[in-house]
């Protein structure tokens, strides 16, 4: 069935395809190294706002989380393993959350 441009009444033009949004990778320093991973959404943001009313293990747990589906799991396993060596403190990783979400901080 053609579809009819109601003003003009001639059949109108099939619909363009849009190509689908593409998120470049961001840069993000951790540990003296710059590292790429994606933009943290406000759906994460706030996941980790409520996770502090459970408690501080809660806190950094939903931390974690969404540091390591933005970062990828390689990333992940180094700058996890940067984080329990003591090469550097949990205060990194909600830097990189501030970097990765593009807030500038509360």
């Amino acid at each position: 069935m053609t579809t009819l441009d109601i003003a003009t009444q001639t059949p109108a033009a099939p619909p363009v395809p849009q190509p689908e949004r593409v998120e470049l990778p961001l840069n993000f320093s951790f540990a003296g190294k710059t590292l790429r991973g994606k933009r943290v959404t406000e759906g994460q943001l706030v996941a980790i706002q409520m996770s502090k009313d459970d408690g501080t293990d809660a806190l950094f747990a939903a931390v974690r989380t969404v540091i390591r589906s933005a970062v990828g799991e390689a990333n992940w396993k180094w700058m996890n393993d940067q984080l329990l060596t003591g090469v550097v403190e949990f205060s990194e990783m909600t830097s990189v959350l501030t970097q990765l979400s593009g807030k500038t901080g509360d």
